[in-house]
């Protein structure tokens, strides 16, 4: 139950589920095989992108921190004073982003490319070093898509939702003039035009990919991307959500006397059918390959944050002593257990 409360929530790109006692969470080690099957794409993108199969692999991914991904992971994390874990916190749009936000007390700051922040000017950047690392939450490039379609038809929590829906949705219909939007384009036709056109959406780059979103400038290579993220980046995964606030919690509350209730500010979720209810096989394939770029990244992070997870992270904050009693008590708020 709590694991389809999860899927369920985090299909909406806001929300996390209640905290699962699960072997992901407490493990401190995975084989990469079995942490790319545990994602629900995977074997499908595998035959659809066969290059993914050249991912980088290790037989535990925990165990040799200098061998695995070929780097070692950065940190380790250390909240000093308030602000520390804020200073470094990116809020990519549409992957649960307000809910690391509402947990960890974070100041909502825009959705702002890093080539425009963190040392980097017009676009080039000065300088990919930094005192503090930064941490950001990425998504499977289709889930997310589709999350920011439902979004946009909701209209819900959304400054600019009737400029936006005056795009999106048929005329006469939307938030504006109280009726449900009735969108013009299909889910599928909608994914595919947000890889390939560049509209203004005023969704904070909705339509902008992560590897143009994280890149340091606008010449990145994949691979200078992937030593960036490497050497900058404490990575967390939506599929994995849990296990990236629950470390960052502790690693913020750490000799704390007494920890602020979490209070949810925003009100983001929207319910909508699965990935592969609203596709064909034929056009999540489409959508797959028109964002193979992105798609790489993404299970690159999800092996990079696996690894990193607690290696980054103080020894009192590993494994399931990162799921303290105070922290679920803070997500039963949000979504009560059954």
């Amino acid at each position: 139950m709590h694991l389809l409360l999860l899927l369920t929530l985090l299909a909406t790109g806001c929300c996390l589920s209640a905290p699962e006692t699960s072997a992901h969470i407490l493990s401190a080690s995975e084989s990469a095989d079995d942490r790319l099957a545990a994602i629900q794409y995977w074997r499908r993108d595998l035959e659809i992108l066969p290059a993914l199969a050249t991912l980088p692999q290790t037989g535990r991914l925990q165990e040799n921190p200098t061998a695995a991904l070929n780097e070692t992971c950065p940190g380790p994390l250390v909240h000093t004073k308030p602000g520390d874990i804020g200073a470094g916190w990116l809020h990519y749009p549409k992957t649960g982003g307000s809910t690391v936000e509402d947990v960890l007390h974070l100041p909502f700051a825009g959705h702002t490319p890093v080539r425009e922040r963190h040392g980097c000017v017009a676009g080039q950047c000065v300088s990919t070093t930094g005192d503090y690392p930064l941490t950001t939450v990425l998504r499977h490039p289709v889930e997310r898509a589709i999350s920011v379609y439902f979004f946009y038809k909701s209209g819900k929590s959304q400054a600019h939702y009737a400029e936006r829906q005056r795009h999106f949705c048929r005329q006469g219909t939307g938030k504006a003039f109280g009726r449900p939007c009735e969108p013009k384009e299909s889910v599928f036709q909608f994914a595919k035009n947000l890889r390939l056109e560049n509209e203004t959406t005023n969704c904070g780059l909705c339509n902008s990919g992560p590897s143009a979103w994280l890149s340091p400038n606008a010449q990145t290579t994949t691979h200078q991307l992937e030593q960036f993220l490497t050497s900058r980046f404490f990575l967390g995964t939506t599929d994995r959500l849990d296990d990236y606030i629950a470390r960052l919690y502790c690693v913020q509350h750490l000799g704390d006397t007494a920890v602020p209730p979490s209070s949810p500010g925003h009100d983001k979720q929207t319910e909508h059918d699965g990935v592969f209810d609203l596709l064909s096989d034929e056009e999540y394939a489409e959508l797959v390959r028109l964002n193979a770029d992105d798609v790489r990244l993404y299970y690159w992070t999800a092996l990079r944050s696996d690894r990193c997870k607690d290696l980054s992270v103080p020894e009192e904050c590993r494994g399931g002593r990162a799921m303290t009693k105070e922290l679920e008590r803070i997500l039963k708020g949000y979504y009560p257990l059954p």
